[in-house]
């Protein structure tokens, strides 16, 4: 069974950087794919998963998907980072922040927990209900 897990760090004096949500999909083969958005000069910067490898996130929450599910989020995600979307951290307009991006994913794979919420705070309140 393949997952989808969103992590958020909603702490903002913890010593990791500044809050934050980030997702990693697992395919049935256990292959994990994670997917990292925040500010950045170059496209490379701001897709980096460098900032989220060994970060505790203060919540998380994981759901199984099928393999097509996962598929579906993956391809959602190149997708997305191949259209070299813009970074702000209010996700304003034609530019994106962190939690749009997640959301973007997760709807590739007809997942949508989190609706029209921007903010890793809102993300924090929503994974600790699930």
């Amino acid at each position: 069974m393949a997952t989808v897990t969103v992590y958020n760090d909603s702490r903002i004096f913890d010593g990791q950087g500044f809050i934050h949500t980030w997702v990693t999909i697992t395919t049935d083969d256990g292959t994990p794919h994670t997917y990292s958005f925040q500010n950045g000069t170059t496209s490379a910067d701001r897709w980096s998963n460098s900032g989220v490898e060994g970060r505790q996130p203060s919540s998380q929450y994981a759901w199984e998907t099928t393999q097509a599910q996962a598929e579906a989020m993956i391809q959602a995600a190149e997708d997305l980072h191949a259209s070299n979307p813009q970074y702000t951290s209010d996700g304003s307009d034609a530019t994106y922040n962190c939690v749009e991006v997640v959301s973007e994913i997760l709807r590739g794979g007809g997942l949508d927990p989190f609706g029209n919420i921007r903010f890793p705070g809102q993300v924090e309140r929503i994974l600790r209900k699930l």
